[in-house]
């Protein structure tokens, strides 16, 4: 008894199209790069000390007394977190679309496509594992108060039942910039 083996060629079609493509890239992240620089903040979180203007701020706006403190904003990581929790996954997404699309645009667009709807997953449940991300802080929603920011989402709501952002200690979700720059490209 023999075995015959057949082929199709699909292996020497698959690395014809992987050396034809070899300088492909997948970028997933934050494209808008006016809301980058605020991304890097809440990814990785910040401190700072108070100025005699942030300080004299504040005590109009609140009538609190900041002078000698100092600020920050807790890391809140969406993109490190996602990453390192399906990091393998995505390995694997990759791997199975190349060998059934025998492209790698298309297996890099398919993967793009998943990476950036696991990121704004993690944006929308607020955190990875969901909830982990600390809540938005007292000083922070009594500066949106301060600043009017309530009554500007009431007006533009127009009686219309949309999230006030605002008024939610949920972080990362006040106007929707963040989790709309979250894109993808394949170049």
């Amino acid at each position: 008894m023999a075995i015959r083996v057949l082929s199709n060629n699909l292996t020497g079609k698959l690395l014809e199209n992987i050396k034809a493509n070899a300088s492909k890239k997948l970028l997933v992240g934050v494209m808008n790069s006016d809301t980058a620089t605020y991304a890097m903040y809440l990814e990785y979180g910040w401190v700072q000390r108070v100025t005699p203007k942030q300080n004299a701020w504040l005590n109009a706006q609140l009538g609190t007394n900041y002078k000698f403190s100092t600020l920050s904003n807790p890391p809140r990581p969406f993109m490190r977190a996602t990453f390192a929790q399906k990091n393998k996954e995505w390995a694997e997404l990759f791997k199975e679309q190349l060998i059934k699309t025998q492209d790698v645009t298309k297996a890099f667009t398919t993967l793009g496509e998943t990476v950036k709807a696991d990121i704004r997953k993690t944006i929308d449940q607020g955190g990875c594992p969901p909830g982990s991300f600390p809540k938005r802080s007292p000083l922070t929603m009594a500066m949106f108060e301060a600043l009017g920011e309530n009554k500007k989402v009431r007006k533009i709501q127009r009686g219309e039942s949309l999230p006030n952002n605002t008024t939610t200690t949920q972080a990362l979700r006040l106007n929707g910039n963040l989790f709309a720059s979250i894109e993808m490209k394949v170049i």
